[in-house]
Parts: C-alpha cells; structure tokens; sequence
C-alpha cells in the first residue's frame, strides 16, 4: 500500500520539474543563479544553489583581515580591566 503511495508521488514530482524545466521563470532564475541551464537531475532549489552561494566563505576573509584591529581592541579592554582593578585596590 505504501509503495503505490511512493509511486504515484515520484510521478506528479516529475510531472511538477518537467513543467518548471520547460517554463521560461525556471531559466530565468537558473541564470540568475549563474548555473547555466535547468539540469533535470538537480532536485529543488538546494542542488542548484549550492555551487554559486559562498557568503561563509567571504565572513571568514573579513574577519582575517579585521584581525589586528580586534586584537588591538581587546588588548585595551585587558588594559583598562587591569587599571580600574588597581584603581579599587587602592582605594580599599
């Protein structure tokens, strides 16, 4: 019973990818996504974003380059921690 059920669901999502493949919306977001074309193998969305989408990627180089400027930042805040914690001794 539950293998005609899988059946006929595997033919109207066929049927649904025909129809996107062959309508000029699908190509227009296949272009905007720079994969070319609709490949009839790529299954939803996921399999055509994947190769073009790469903002970790672009994250981690910023924060490379921002490096020396988050050490400098934390070693002021050591600074000032340390200055305001022998300001309280010696006021003790």
């Amino acid at each position: 019973m539950s293998n005609s059920e899988d059946d006929s669901f595997a033919e109207v999502e066929n049927k649904d990818t025909v129809q996107l493949e062959d309508s000029p919306q699908w190509k227009s977001v296949c272009k905007s996504l720079n994969t070319g074309s609709a490949s009839p193998n790529a299954k939803g969305d996921q399999a055509s974003v994947a190769p073009s989408y790469s903002e970790p990627q672009t994250e981690k180089i910023g924060i490379k380059a921002d490096l020396p400027n988050i050490r400098r930042v934390i070693g002021n805040r050591r600074k000032n921690r340390r200055k305001l914690l022998k300001r309280r001794q010696s006021n003790l």
